[in-house]
């Protein structure tokens, strides 16, 4: 179910070149799109949910409420996160010249599927 959900929001959005959904602990339950080696893949994966973590910690912190999602950009490549339960969120991976935009908007209108995904 994942599987087809990630894909349909990677076809739909130029420039993106995976999506997954991880869990907290770095682990992706389901991918999609072209990523680097395993371990390289694996390390990314738990350095990022790690930042989100910290991210969500902050904010319960400040009292400002829940993280509704994060875009991180940087020279090379873009990353937009979406959580989906206490557990998991949802991850792109685009190119630094993809439209955020677009890919931001097919996340969060797949969002209830993925979430539904998890029951």
């Amino acid at each position: 179910m994942f599987r087809q959900i990630l894909a349909r929001v990677q076809e739909e959005a130029e420039g993106v070149d995976a999506a997954v959904v991880l869990g907290y602990d770095g682990i992706a339950v389901e991918q999609v799109g072209t990523l680097a080696s395993d371990e390289q893949t694996q390390l990314l994966f738990v350095e990022l949910a790690r930042l989100l973590r910290e991210m969500r910690q902050t904010a319960e912190l400040l009292e400002v409420g829940a993280v509704q999602e994060v875009s991180l950009t940087c020279t090379e490549r873009q990353f937009l996160f979406l959580p989906l339960s206490g557990e998991y969120f949802a991850l792109l991976l685009l190119s630094s010249a993809a439209c955020s935009g677009k890919a931001r908007y097919l996340l969060k209108r797949e969002a209830l599927a993925l979430r539904q995904a998890l029951q």
